[in-house]
């Protein structure tokens, strides 16, 4: 995607990003989007889970921005399917906090709900994809046995070819995260249940210590929020921000929309509450720096660089980006994870040449970079791995654009 013109669409929706923090041009964005195709954009706004976000946005602002009607019913629809599913997501999150609470197990929710009405003014706007919760290893047992007499179950890939009860264990042994799922009607409740926050960390070790955030235990940065009656563990304001912007950078590499404008609007709104000095030491190495710079360098396009919490960020780093890295990262905010997006980034990620080649031999030549390897038992030489590599990342693109193709919108 690097020097790539981007489409109508993602023309408009960042403008209309940039204008719901008054820093947009409307007539920039108006100029884009006569030249959308509605099927697209509604597909894009609705990809990006944006459909809440920005319906409430125009209505309030009717006599600025002029969106045919026809359009906004379809964002609205699609805004009553948010809140939908954050309300069975709530509802069912309540009952898992509720239990770790009268069982006195220490644990902080991450991201989800946390924040999401001092950012959004409500639990509606932004999509709530999953439940996140980091808890001590020693209480995983107890979490795992609940959940799973709660009718949570694990999914098992299909290239494994023995029990659940193996892919549990093997899951356990080598990740630091372990997902379960429940059927709700045609909803799948999704809770990721983790141990330690640097959830790549058996797959790209290089990486985690590039990039690691300077703290050692995250339970000493612990506060308290209400979700529907039920006091909820979750990360001060500080080490949210942290934590949000390192998923974002270093978990996505700077994929998906929705967790970008979690950033602007915490930013935005939150800021100035920040402790900028507190930040500054626990980014201290290099290359998680880095991954802020480019964050903070992202941010500003959407807030101006006048806006004074995106000037305190700016003073905790005064080293630039090269063009061609910030372009490429930048080109990602309207992308999704994917398994040759994570293959290019991580090896981009580092600023030296010297550690970008690290990175690369390693995801060429390392069999830890893929578990399918683990789940198969399957044995090659390193030397025809990357032809493994290329042949699952082609297959994916290839996936990929036959489902857009297909898509066949509501």
């Amino acid at each position: 995607m690097i020097g790539r013109k981007r489409s109508p669409e993602a023309e408009f929706i960042f403008e209309m990003l940039k204008t719901t923090f008054d820093h947009g041009n409307k007539e920039i964005s108006m100029r884009s989007f006569a030249k959308c195709n509605p099927k697209k954009l509604d597909s894009w706004v609705s990809r990006h889970g944006m459909a809440a976000y920005f319906h409430n946005y125009i209505m309030e602002n009717r006599d600025q921005i002029d969106i045919p009607n026809e359009m906004l019913d379809t964002w609205k629809r699609y805004s009553a399917q948010i809140a939908l599913q954050n309300t069975l997501i709530q509802n069912e999150s309540t009952q898992v906090f509720d239990f770790l609470n009268q069982n006195n197990i220490s644990y902080l929710m991450l991201k989800g709900f946390a924040y999401t009405k001092e950012l959004y003014g409500s639990n509606w706007t932004r999509p709530i994809s999953d439940l996140d919760i980091l808890i001590k290893k020693d209480d995983y047992q107890k979490l795992k046995d609940y959940l799973l007499n709660q009718g949570f179950r694990c999914k098992v890939e299909s290239e494994f070819k023995n029990n659940a009860d193996e892919w549990i264990q093997l899951q356990e042994a080598i990740r630091n995260e372990m997902g379960f799922g429940k059927k709700i009607g045609v909803f799948t409740f999704q809770v990721d249940v983790h141990w330690d926050i640097a959830n790549l960390k058996e797959e790209y070790s290089p990486l985690n210590e590039m990039f690691k955030l300077n703290i050692d235990d995250w339970f000493e940065y612990r506060t308290k929020f209400n979700l529907e009656g039920i006091y909820v563990n979750c990360l001060d304001l500080n080490a949210h921000f942290l934590h949000m912007v390192h998923h974002y950078a270093y978990g996505h590499q700077f994929a998906g929309l929705k967790w970008f404008l979690d950033i602007c609007r915490f930013i935005d709104t939150l800021g100035k509450q920040l402790d900028w000095a507190l930040i500054e030491n626990k980014i201290s190495s290099p290359g998680c720096r880095r991954l802020f710079r480019i964050t903070c360098q992202m941010v500003s396009e959407v807030l101006g660089e006048n806006h004074p919490a995106v000037k305190q960020w700016v003073q905790l780093n005064s080293k630039t980006v090269s063009s061609f890295d910030y372009q490429y990262f930048k080109s990602r905010i309207f992308t999704h994870r994917s398994l040759s997006g994570t293959y290019i980034s991580f090896i981009m990620m580092p600023e030296k040449l010297s550690q970008k080649f690290k990175i690369l031999t390693y995801v060429l030549f390392n069999p830890s970079v893929t578990k399918r390897w683990i789940l198969t038992g399957k044995k090659i030489s390193p030397i025809i791995q990357p032809l493994y590599i290329l042949k699952w990342t082609l297959a994916e693109i290839l996936k990929k654009r036959k489902k857009r193709k297909s898509t066949i919108l509501p």
